[in-house]
């Protein structure tokens, strides 16, 4: 059988009442606060991070981040961000990368409690995300319990 929403007798498209045997959910900013500044405040001033954070980007992080997020590799990546911005921000690139786990404070309010009552439920929970392939693990270092309450994670 087709797992979806169905009532007691068959697959219909408008079940008078639905039972979801699945849920989906994004990894960042759905299950995981994902907070670039969290990563380097504290190690760089203030005005820095607020600019390397702003939605208009004058240094390409979320750029570059983006180029790991579609395949490439940290070092090839970290290589033509050196060539673009130079040595010093390349530098802060590097450990914003190499300390990514520190841009992940927290589980989103409420996610915890809601994975383990679907979980507890018997609903299939499924995980999914565009981070890097380096990156991506750090979220399992980071939350532990993550990998326990999903059945899976697509890494698209």
């Amino acid at each position: 059988m087709s797992r979806g929403c169905w009532d007691d007798e068959r697959l219909t498209d408008t079940p008078a009442s639905p039972r979801c045997t699945d849920v989906v959910f994004d990894f960042c900013g759905v299950l995981i606060d994902w907070q670039c500044a969290a990563c380097l405040r504290g190690h760089l001033p203030d005005a820095l991070v607020e600019r390397i954070c702003a939605d208009d980007d004058p240094y390409g992080f979320f750029r570059y981040e983006d180029l790991m997020d579609r395949g490439q590799d940290f070092a090839d990546v970290l290589a033509r961000y050196r060539d673009e911005f130079g040595d010093d921000m390349a530098r802060i690139f590097d450990y914003y990368i190499r300390h990514y786990g520190d841009a992940l404070p927290r589980l989103v309010p409420g996610m915890r409690g809601l994975l383990e009552d679907l979980h507890a439920a018997g609903t299939g929970v499924w995980g999914l995300t565009n981070w890097s392939h380096e990156t991506f693990p750090v979220a399992y270092e980071r939350f532990p319990r993550l990998a326990e309450l999903l059945d899976g994670v697509v890494v698209s």
